[in-house]
């Protein structure tokens, strides 16, 4: 709510430091974080101040126990900074074993984190027999980390054996706390251990009885460790202004002393405006006293140190304090005073609500082409988007969906110096939840309306009961027939053209089909066949003396065509005749013959003719 006041209504946000604030108080990873000019995690290595975290995990008996532990483990490793180390400790077939990180156990949390909650949501804690072995690692995996803070958390129902005086002493000289959560414990004595435990190192014991109330516990340890980004500085460090802005306008450019601060970190963003520095520590992305940005509609500033309770104490009897408070709180408080000539109307109309704004100038004059910047908050603290549309001179109309009963806000950014408009939308609740008594004149003009055929309705009394006579006014009730019979039958006339342009349409389908589309006929009486189980009579076998038979009918017929066909011999030529002298003529040359007729009908023909002469 905090963050969406600002964003979409333009309202001022200031966090100040404290031990409760910023990644100490463990807002890292909230909507606050992303509002504010700073990065609450620090990410620079140099910085010495990180935490250490321990968590043994035993196998709980309680309803969904291990899914809780999964649960609280994940809300505790999302709690801490990418600077600091995580362990989790849990009991195996083989023993105590570390979830990750083999033998070292803990690892830092920002190049692991993604790695570290996907192994926390596969892990299967065992029912640990005893504390002694899981306290000796943790407490030997911490003191190998170079941290300023080490905490270990303990989650049990307390009936491991308890751990030797040793491993406590360990913890103590190596100034560890060791939290401790009995979850379903099973007696006094085993809920006793586990408060000793923590008693014993600094720590403190909790007592539940839900899962539900596990993971804020989980949260409010894991902030132990992020206490390491409280800077303490005893000798006191003179903060210097290395941004001129109207905020720190009349102020000298060095501001008295302060002794603390909550470390955080320079945003990636050119918006973000640093202020004020702190000489310690020597790196400037960890040491903003204060910084401003603009974000959404609104402005946020993040003051590192306090407002003068504990770190900031020589600010009080110093003019900068009224000073500086005063121009900071003016500067993120949202314009307000004057707002011109504009107008800002609203109206809910059939589940939507039109915004008017009329704009006009000092001389009454329209404004026209104006980019107006709107913001709408719905019931449920989400925006709901909004445009308006210039439609006239000087005048900008939008709309939007009011789907859900509540309150919506309005916020119309003009532009300039004008103070922005604001205006605020109620949406009842449905119709029928408004009226609560009886329209009787609405029920006496339906009544009264005469049908045709009838005769008007009847307005019968109301049914009442009295706690003195429960059913005087309700005695002829059952006799009265709400029924009328009296009317003519109720008719209703319908368009037939509809379903006749659709049996037509089909009707011309069926047609073109039949002309266009050829059926295979034969398959058709194939399969008709089939369905009638029609049998062809069986072919016999033919007999070795009919093949006989045809085979010599066979050679009858080609030795027929042989003899019918025509043979014209040629005749020798005669001797040639000697001459008178004894010798003989010379050879003349015979004359060719004619050539053979081509063809059978042509002798056919020839033959036809010779008969007719």
């Amino acid at each position: 709510m905090l963050v969406e006041n600002t964003r979409q209504l333009g309202a001022g946000l200031m966090m100040i430091g404290s031990p409760e604030s910023f990644g100490a108080g463990g807002w890292t990873g909230t909507e606050m974080e992303k509002a504010m000019p700073v990065d609450f995690q620090i990410r620079n290595r140099k910085v010495q101040a990180v935490g250490a975290l321990a968590i043994i995990m035993h196998a709980s008996e309680m309803a969904r126990g291990n899914y809780w532990q999964k649960v609280i483990g994940k809300a505790a490793i999302e709690q801490l900074g990418p600077s600091d180390y995580a362990g989790v400790l849990h009991w195996t077939m083989s023993g105590d074993a570390w979830l990750w990180g083999g033998t070292k156990g803990l690892l830092p949390v920002g190049p692991n984190r993604k790695a570290m909650l996907a192994a926390m949501n596969r892990m299967t804690p065992g029912d640990m027999p005893q504390f002694d072995p899981a306290m000796k690692m943790a407490v030997a995996g911490l003191a190998r980390t170079d941290a300023s803070v080490k905490h270990c958390i303990i989650i049990s129902d307390g009936d491991p054996s308890p751990p030797a005086g040793a491993t406590i002493a360990a913890f103590k000289d190596k100034n560890i706390t060791i939290s401790t959560v009995a979850v379903a414990s099973h007696g006094l004595s085993e809920s006793k251990r586990l408060q000793q435990i923590a008693t014993a190192t600094g720590g403190k014991y909790y007592a539940v009885k839900s899962g539900a109330a596990l993971p804020r516990i989980f949260q409010r340890e894991a902030r132990r460790v992020s206490r390491s980004l409280i800077l303490d500085i005893p000798q006191g460090a003179a903060p210097q202004i290395v941004f001129p802005h109207p905020v720190l306008e009349g102020i000298a450019e060095t501001l008295p002393p302060i002794t603390g601060l909550v470390q955080t970190q320079t945003k990636d963003s050119s918006l973000a405006q640093i202020l004020v520095r702190s000489p310690i520590p020597k790196d400037a992305e960890n040491s903003t006293v204060l910084a401003v940005w603009s974000y959404g509609l609104g402005r946020a500033a993040a003051l590192t140190t306090d407002a003068g309770n504990r770190w900031a104490q020589s600010w009080i009897a110093s003019p900068v304090y009224e000073k500086l408070f005063s121009q900071l709180v003016r500067w993120l408080m949202r314009p307000t005073g004057d707002t011109g000539k504009f107008t800002i109307a609203s109206n809910y109309r059939d589940g939507r609500v039109e915004v008017v704004v009329d704009a006009l100038s000092a001389d009454d004059g329209f404004v026209d082409f104006l980019d107006l910047q709107t913001s709408v908050i719905g019931p449920d603290l989400r925006p709901v988007p909004l445009e308006l549309r210039q439609t006239a001179s000087g005048r900008y109309v939008g709309s939007f969906d009011a789907d859900r009963s509540g309150n919506y806000f309005v916020n119309v950014i003009p532009g300039g110096d004008a103070a922005p408009l604001a205006t605020g939308v109620t949406v009842p609740y449905s119709a029928e939840y408004r009226e609560r008594s009886s329209d009787f004149g609405l029920i006496r003009t339906l009544a009264a309306t005469v049908p045709a055929g009838g005769a008007p309705g009847v307005v019968r009394p109301p049914l009442t009961r009295t706690s003195a006579a429960p059913d005087s006014d309700n005695a002829d009730a059952a006799t009265i027939d709400p029924f009328r019979s009296d009317l003519p039958p109720a008719r209703d006339i319908r368009d037939v053209w509809p379903w006749v342009l659709l049996l037509a349409c089909g009707l011309f389908l069926a047609d073109i089909a039949v002309r266009r589309i050829a059926p295979p006929t034969d398959r058709l009486v194939a399969f008709l066949n089939r369905l009638r189980r029609k049998k062809t009579a069986p072919v016999e076998p033919a007999r070795l003396d009919q093949l006989r038979e045809a085979k010599r009918r066979a050679a009858d017929e080609t030795s027929a065509a042989k003899a019918g066909a025509r043979f014209d011999p040629t005749t020798a030529p005669d001797p040639k005749p000697a001459t008178p002298t004894g010798e003989e003529e010379p050879a003349v040359a015979p004359e060719k013959p004619a050539a053979e007729e081509t063809s059978y009908t042509s002798r056919l023909l020839d033959a036809k003719r010779r008969s007719t002469k």
